[in-house]
C-alpha cells in the first residue's frame, strides 16, 4: 500500500435507518461500525471498504479525508463560534403564542436614560 492511500480515510455517516432492510445490509452496516443514525466512522481507503460502502450507498454519506477526527474534534467543529447566534437561538428570542409569533422588537422596551439617550431593556414575557 502506498503512502498516498495510507493517509486517506473514508468518513462514513449513517443517514438513513436500516429498519426493514435485508439482513445482508444490516451485516454490512455492522461490519462498518455503523449502529445508530447520524454516527460517523472512519475507515482507511481500500477496495473492500469501498465495496461495502457501495452496497449501502443509499443509506450513508461518504467523503474522503486526510485524517481521522476524534469525537471531541467533531464536537468542536459543530459548535458555533463565540458571539454568533444560530437560528434556533434567534427563534427563542421571539415568544411563541397560539396566535402566532411576537416580533423580537416588541419584547424590547425603550426607556429614556438620565443623560437624554435611550436605553433598550429586554422584557421577559
Amino acid at each position: 500500500m502506498s503512502t498516498a492511500t495510507a493517509s486517506r480515510y473514508f468518513r462514513i455517516t449513517l443517514l438513513r435507518s436500516a429498519i426493514g432492510l435485508p439482513s445482508n445490509n444490516l451485516r454490512i452496516l455492522k461490519s462498518l461500525g455503523l449502529h445508530k443514525r447520524l454516527r460517523t466512522v472512519y475507515h482507511p481507503v481500500s477496495p473492500d471498504v469501498a465495496g461495502k460502502i457501495f452496497a449501502v450507498k443509499e443509506l450513508v454519506d461518504v467523503s474522503e479525508v486526510n485524517q481521522k477526527l476524534s469525537p471531541g474534534d467533531m464536537r468542536e467543529l459543530r459548535r458555533p463560534e463565540r458571539g454568533e447566534l444560530d437560528a434556533t437561538l434567534q427563534q427563542d428570542y421571539c415568544a411563541v403564542y397560539p396566535g402566532g409569533y411576537l416580533e423580537a422588537s416588541s419584547l424590547l422596551s425603550t426607556t429614556p436614560a438620565l443623560d437624554g439617550t435611550k436605553t433598550t431593556i429586554a422584557r421577559t414575557v
